[in-house]
């Protein structure tokens, strides 16, 4: 086995470029922090926040009924005001009518 092979050569190149480059990395992060420092002022801050989503509201609700059907009649508007036991909306009666005539 030869000690200046082609092969031999390209390897030591290899780690040396490898060892190098690990120094220059170590060098590089091993920095001092540096702050930057201003005398501090009064006056307005204003923050601006920039965000993509989908906004939920705390009070949605969903009106489930009992049974299925069509719903046949809506009492209320959005943002009315309700209270509690007050009837929102109502289903079509023919159907439910037909469905106990026919048991």
């Amino acid at each position: 086995m030869k000690l200046f092979s082609k092969r031999n050569i390209i390897i030591v190149v290899i780690i040396l470029a490898g060892a190098g480059y690990g120094f220059y990395r170590y060098r590089q992060t091993n920095q001092p922090v540096s702050y930057d420092t201003v005398k501090v002022m009064r006056g307005n801050l204003a923050q601006t926040v920039e965000a993509t989503g989908k906004i939920q509201s705390a009070n949605d609700l969903e009106m489930r009924f009992e049974t299925a059907g069509i719903l046949g009649d809506v009492r209320v508007k959005e943002n009315d005001q309700v209270i509690a036991g007050q009837i929102l909306a109502s289903l079509r009666a023919a159907q439910l009518n037909a469905a106990v005539a026919q048991a």
